[in-house]
């Protein structure tokens, strides 16, 4: 059922959208960490062989979810007007946008993926483990996309609670097919480390299943009234491609950052999945935050509520800072709690544990990011998404990576760079959310 985010208490109506969000995360977080500690059953190469997996996937999969994006902004400014009509056409045509990012997405992995994985860690032992996971991970595509679409069709009627309670039931079905798939049983051979795969494009199968039902149930799927408008695709291309290219680039400044510290050894890229594995689990409140931002500045957008889009943030800025510092607690704990679960080597232990106490610092300067990216695409302005994305993910990085590199120096430099970027690009996009808001309101 839709709800109406243009009226009402904003701190109840942050907190009805966020935390749901935050727990489902938080569970679509702790699935990707099974996938990290049964992996780490395995060898230390297998660590490694699954973060450079998930990079690669990463990039395939953010080509749509950037798109998805769009369709939660578009959908959100168009409930905002109470426009019916529009919202089943964009509901329909989000679908359909989603098939042609199917096919896309075969012919671009079917094209670069070798060479990219190549560029990446042609000299590594865990190449060739790589290349089979994410073989397995492409042939679910279609269930990555639809899901995705459906999910953003669902928060921008409000409802993050369909998509909480699916990766809380997935999680739990991940640990149980982890281990059979891996080690087999029941009729079933064992799969090793292809296993893990197998076992994500099931539950994402699930997924996507139970998300187009909740759609459904929303009344707006209308097949036999349905006309195909092109315009309504290059409404949905041109509002989500900044944000898509953001998401590229992301997965992109990833790859770059694994080429170098690859150079150092395969301790040190497990010590960075370990790593980022456990800021995830500290970031994921601000995602919740984020489709916050996303849910409600979009209606309030399309209503023409510029006054109160101004309110939220700053409640939006005020919960950032109450994340920040429970965040920074927890990131210590993971350091010398969670971290030393996942692997026997001193030295992997030791590297996970430096990235985890500067991304600790940085960790507000993330939250930032995240809940400022939503806002600008919710008041259909995403196009400096995309400049602040190649600033911060590749073109600060690189310098400084390189700079890290010619003078052999060790990871941490790597780890300071990232955090220059991050903090440099931070400024810069809050002083855009404030420049435009006050736009908005001066205009209105």
């Amino acid at each position: 059922m839709k709800k109406d985010l243009t009226t009402g208490d904003i701190s109840l109506q942050i907190k009805s959208v966020a935390i749901p969000s935050s727990i489902g995360f938080f569970f679509y977080t702790m699935f990707n960490i099974t996938d990290t500690y049964f992996a780490s059953l395995i060898s230390t190469n297998a660590i490694a062989s699954l973060v450079l997996a998930s990079t690669v996937y990463f990039m395939i999969i953010s080509i749509s979810r950037g798109m998805s994006t769009a369709v939660t902004s578009l959908l959100g400014n168009t409930l905002g007007e109470k426009n019916t009509i529009k919202v089943q056409n964009l509901s329909m045509h989000a679908y359909v946008f989603a098939i042609f990012m199917v096919l896309f997405l075969y012919v671009f992995f079917f094209a670069f993926v070798d060479f990219i994985f190549n560029f990446t860690a042609s000299s590594n032992e865990y190449l060739a483990n790589s290349i089979v996971f994410i073989n397995i991970i492409v042939l679910g595509l279609p269930f990555f996309l639809f899901a995705s679409y459906s999910n953003a069709i669902l928060i921008s009627h409000g409802d993050t609670k369909s998509f909480r309670n699916i990766l809380i039931s997935n999680f739990i079905l991940n640990i149980i097919l982890n281990y059979w798939f891996i080690y087999g049983g029941l009729g079933l051979d064992a799969m090793g480390f292809s296993g893990i795969a197998y076992a994500t494009i099931t539950t994402e199968f699930i997924t996507m299943c139970y998300l187009f039902n909740k759609v459904f149930k929303l009344n707006i799927i209308k097949i036999n009234t349905f006309k195909f408008d092109i315009n309504i695709i290059k409404e949905i291309l041109f509002q989500g491609l900044p944000s898509t290219l953001n998401m590229t680039l992301m997965s992109m400044g990833s790859f770059i950052l694994i080429y170098y510290i690859s150079i150092l050894g395969d301790d040190i890229v497990a010590a960075y999945g370990i790593g980022i594995r456990l800021e995830q689990m500290a970031l994921i409140p601000s995602i919740g935050l984020s489709i916050a931002v996303s849910a409600m500045i979009s209606q309030n957008n399309g209503a023409r509520n510029y006054v109160r889009i101004e309110n939220i943030m700053n409640k939006i800025y005020k919960y950032a800072y109450i994340l920040y510092i429970t965040g920074g607690v927890f990131m210590v704990l993971c350091m010398y709690v969670l971290a030393p679960l996942f692997t026997q080597s001193v030295l992997v232990l030791n590297e996970a544990q430096i990235y985890l106490k500067i991304n600790a610092i940085l960790l507000l300067a993330y939250i930032l990011i995240f809940v400022n990216v939503s806002f600008l695409q919710a008041i259909k302005r995403p196009n400096m998404i995309f400049y602040i994305g190649l600033f911060r993910q590749i073109i600060m990085p690189t310098i400084l990576f390189y700079i890290a590199y010619y003078y052999n120096l060790s990871a941490v430099y790597y780890w300071i760079a990232t955090f220059i970027s991050v903090s440099i690009a931070t400024f810069y996009i809050h002083y855009l959310h404030k420049n435009y808001l006050r736009e908005l309101i001066e205009e209105n």
